[in-house]
């Protein structure tokens, strides 16, 4: 019980800091969220004031629009201040795939990881022939 009340307590502090970064105005900020999220005042003020944490699919769509991740309300960052900053400074489609990466096992992790570097290695060697016929039919 201690330790969820601790943990829902570092959330709260965590969300205010995240939304402070964004540039979210501490008057008015719960019921911005709660507008854009499609919530109640009520249950957003629950998150801010340490008394519940979001649900999982909450929690990532609430993390996209503070622009921070799930993993740094949750605590789970030791690089807190460096990774929010270069989380902040991704697209959205890289936050997403960063999301996404996080949830899956670290062996699918490392088989996607290398499934991506093989299509990335196709496609260098597919633009330096092309680039080399090129340059042929041009002499």
């Amino acid at each position: 019980m201690v330790h969820e009340d601790k943990a829902r307590k570092e959330f709260a502090s965590r969300l205010a800091l995240a939304c402070e970064n964004a540039g979210y105005e501490q008057h008015g900020r719960q019921a911005e969220i709660a507008r854009r999220m499609k919530l109640t005042p009520k249950a957003v003020s629950k998150w801010f004031n340490g008394e519940t944490i979001p649900r999982r699919e909450k929690l990532r769509e609430l993390a996209t629009l503070i622009g921070t991740t799930p993993t740094y309300l949750l605590g789970e960052d030791i690089e807190e201040s460096g990774q929010i900053r270069f989380y902040q400074e991704l697209n959205p489609r890289q936050k997403i795939i960063i999301d996404l990466l996080d949830e899956l096992p670290d062996s699918e992790t490392d088989e996607l990881l290398k499934t991506l570097e093989e299509k990335k290695q196709k496609y260098n060697a597919i633009y330096e022939e092309l680039a080399r016929k090129k340059k042929q039919k041009a002499s």
